[in-house]
C-alpha cells in the first residue's frame, strides 16, 4: 500500500501542476535527465455543428491556442513517466553504443540485444537507472524548473528506498 499511495500523490501532484498552469495560459515542460526538453501542449477545441440537407449533421473542430486544462491534467502524468521511459532507453543504447554494441530490438520499454550481450544491458539498464533515480529528480528537477510565478503545490515528499544500494541487485528490476 505504501508504494501505490506514493504513486497516486506523484500523479496527483503532476496532473494538479498540469492544470494549474493550463488555467494561467501556460504550457508543462520538464527536461529530461539526458537533457531532452519536453512541452505537454493540449489546446481547446471549438466545435460547430451545421445541418445540411442532403448530407445531414455535420461538425468543425477549430483548434484554439487556449490551453485545456482537464485534458493537460488527464495526459500530464502518463506523458512525464513516458518521457522518462523514452529517456532511460536513449541512455542505454547510447551506453551501449560506446560500449560496441551495435543491435538492438527496442519497442517503447522492452529491450532486446542478441542473447550474448544479455549481461551487459541487464548491467547498463541498472546503472542508467541508479543515474536517473538516484536523488529526488521531482523536486530537484522537475519541481525546481517550473515557473514561480504561479501558486503551485508542493511536490510529495520521497520515500526512503535507497536507490543506488538496491536496484542493481533487485531481483525483479528490469526482466
Amino acid at each position: 500500500e505504501g508504494a501505490l499511495q506514493t504513486a497516486l500523490e506523484i500523479m496527483s501532484y503532476i496532473n494538479e501542476v498540469a492544470q494549474r498552469l493550463a488555467k494561467e495560459d501556460r504550457e508543462m515542460t520538464w527536461t529530461t535527465p539526458d537533457g531532452t526538453v519536453i512541452t505537454q501542449k493540449y489546446t481547446k477545441i471549438n466545435r460547430t455543428f451545421y445541418e445540411s440537407e442532403t448530407l445531414g449533421r455535420m461538425s468543425i473542430n477549430k483548434t484554439t491556442n487556449k490551453p485545456d486544462p482537464s485534458k493537460c491534467a488527464s495526459s500530464a502524468a502518463p506523458n512525464l513517466v513516458h518521457s522518462l521511459d523514452a529517456c532511460m532507453l536513449r541512455m542505454v543504447v547510447k551506453r551501449m553504443a560506446e560500449l560496441g554494441h551495435e543491435d538492438f530490438a527496442m519497442i517503447h520499454d522492452s529491450y532486446g540485444v542478441p542473447a550474448g550481450h544479455i549481461t551487459t544491458l541487464n548491467r547498463v539498464i541498472r546503472e542508467v537507472a541508479v543515474e536517473m533515480f538516484s536523488g529526488d529528480w521531482l523536486r530537484d528537477e522537475f519541481a525546481a524548473n517550473l515557473p514561480n510565478d504561479i501558486d503551485l503545490p508542493e511536490p510529495p515528499k520521497q520515500g526512503n528506498l535507497d536507490v543506488a544500494a538496491e536496484l542493481p541487485s533487485a531481483v525483479y528490476f528490469f526482466s
